[in-house]
């Protein structure tokens, strides 16, 4: 006796779910780690008429506290260099698939990575090339993502194979910001971190 239509609508149903769940479904590099920590350079510019007219540089040390498999927590502290006394530090989680928000995230699944992250009025990123992208005597092979919106021109760099973010470009009409990768070689209590900590 063979199978009921509603056994072979079911077993469809189950063989679709399990098709959908397995889209998209980006993951955390596992060199995403509690206790590393990687400091990035930035600066914000105000707008008007086309041109800056106002800017600040900022440094922004973010140290993981915890990483699970799609979820990212842990703290940044932003500097401003030429303010010494004013900085904040505030707390964060990150969840593979969201907006891009504030300045603490730091890699991409390098597998999938337009579904590890969206822009910051929600608008998926795409692909647009690859490079090799040099800073302080570094080197990666790095792709590039994109996107744009009524809001904001978006560019993310990553290096291929890790995933690491090297690069963060939003440009808006009244604000323009951009954050480098600084120094990614120290963990949080200042010892060298190993390379499968950090990728180099």
């Amino acid at each position: 006796m063979g199978p009921t239509r509603c056994q072979v609508l079911l077993a469809i149903l189950m063989t679709s779910a399990t098709l959908l769940a397995g889209e998209g479904s980006a993951a955390v590099p596992d060199w995403v780690r509690p206790g590393m920590s990687l400091t990035y350079e930035g600066m914000t510019a105000s707008i008007q008429d086309g041109q800056p007219v106002s800017g600040m540089q900022m440094v922004m040390t973010t140290t993981v506290d915890r990483a699970a498999e799609n979820s990212v927590s842990g703290s940044t502290r932003v500097d401003i260099p030429n303010a010494p006394t004013y900085g904040w530090t505030y707390n964060w989680t990150a969840v593979e698939g969201e907006s891009w928000r504030d300045v603490h995230r730091f890699w991409v699944d390098p597998k999938d990575p337009t579904a590890s992250v969206r822009g910051p009025e929600g608008e998926e990123l795409s692909v647009v090339g690859q490079e090799i992208y040099e800073r302080e005597g570094k080197t990666w092979q790095a792709t590039i993502m994109a996107a744009r919106s009524q809001g904001a021109e978006v560019s993310l760099t990553y290096e291929t194979e890790s995933g690491l973010i090297l690069a963060y470009a939003e440009k808006r009409s009244s604000q323009h910001l951009s954050i480098f990768l600084g120094s990614a070689g120290m963990a949080a209590d200042g010892t060298a971190n190993e390379q499968m900590q950090v990728p180099d």
